[in-house]
C-alpha cells in the first residue's frame, strides 16, 4: 500500500527554529522528524511514499532524496499550501489511484497503528484512527463517534469522545469530498472529513492507547518520549 505524508506547512509555532528550514526537518534523536515517519510507515508495510511539500520543500527533497531505506519517495508540490492542509490532499489526486494511508509529517508513532489500519476491512471511504485520551488538550482535534462506530464530527472546538490521531486509511473517493469542501471555501482536512462524515462515510478505529504524539509545539519537542523516541522505536517496546 502507498502512503501520503502531508509536509507542506510552515510550522510557525516553532518560531526561529523553522525560519530557515521546515518543521519536518527538525531533529529528533539526531534525525529529521519526517524520517521517523518514513521509518514507521516502512515497518508497517508501506512500499511507496508520496510527500506533499510547500514551505521550503526543496530542503526536504534534498535531505530525504527519492529513496529512503529502500522505500521509493515521490514528491508532490503544493503551491497553495498557505490556504490550508486540505490543499496537500487535493494536490495528490492525480498521483494516487488506490487505497492509501494518509498521515502527517510531524507525528511519532508505534508502527502497529498503521499496520492495523491497513489490515482492518471497511467499506467506508475513510478509516480514521482515534484514541480515547483522558485529558484532551485545547489544540487536539476531537472526534465524536456514534454507537455504530462512525465519526459524526471532527474539530478542535467540539465536544468529542475520542481524539483524531492523524492516521487515516482512505479510498480514492476521498477526493470527491475534498473538492466539495474546497468549492465551499473550506480548506482544512477536517472540513473534508466532516463532509464525508455527514454521509456516514468515515469509520472510527480505536487504537487502544498505542503510542503516538503530535510534535506540534516547543513543549512537545522537549517531551520525554520525543527525546527518547529512538530507543522505543528500535526495541519495539512502547
Amino acid at each position: 500500500m502507498n502512503a501520503l505524508i502531508m509536509a507542506a506547512g510552515a510550522g510557525v509555532r516553532f518560531g526561529k527554529l523553522t525560519k530557515s528550514k521546515p518543521k519536518p526537518l527538525l531533529k529528533i534523536s539526531g534525525q529529521p522528524l519526517i524520517t521517523w515517519v518514513i521509518k514507521g510507515l516502512k515497518k508497517a508495510g508501506i512500499d511507496q511514499i508520496f510527500i506533499t511539500v510547500g514551505y521550503k520543500g526543496g530542503l526536504i527533497k534534498k535531505e530525504i532524496g527519492y529513496s529512503y531505506e529502500g522505500i521509493k519517495i515521490s514528491y508532490i508540490d503544493n503551491p497553495q499550501w498557505k490556504k490550508g492542509n486540505l490543499m496537500s490532499l487535493m494536490a495528490a489526486e492525480s498521483y494516487i489511484k488506490d487505497d492509501f494511508i494518509l498521515c502527517m509529517s510531524d507525528h511519532l508513532f508505534d508502527p502497529t497503528i498503521v499496520e492495523e489500519l491497513i489490515e482492518h476491512e471497511t467499506n467506508k471511504t475513510v478509516l480514521l484512527g482515534v484514541d480515547k485520551k483522558y485529558q484532551q488538550k485545547m489544540d487536539d482535534t476531537k472526534a465524536f463517534v456514534n454507537g455504530n462506530g462512525l465519526i459524526k464530527q471532527l474539530g478542535k472546538n467540539i465536544i468529542g469522545n475520542y481524539v483524531d490521531t492523524g492516521f487515516f486509511k482512505c479510498k480514492p473517493s476521498i477526493f470527491k469530498y475534498a473538492k466539495k469542501a474546497a468549492n465551499s471555501n473550506q480548506f482544512e482536512l477536517a472540513d473534508c472529513m466532516n463532509i464525508a462524515a455527514a454521509s456516514n462515510d468515515v469509520e472510527a478505529y480505536d487504537i487502544k492507547h498505542k503510542f503516538w504524539i503530535d510534535v506540534d509545539s516547543m513543549e512537545e519537542l522537549k517531551n520525554y518520549y520525543v527525546i527518547n523516541f529512538k530507543k522505543y522505536f528500535e526495541n519495539g517496546k512502547w
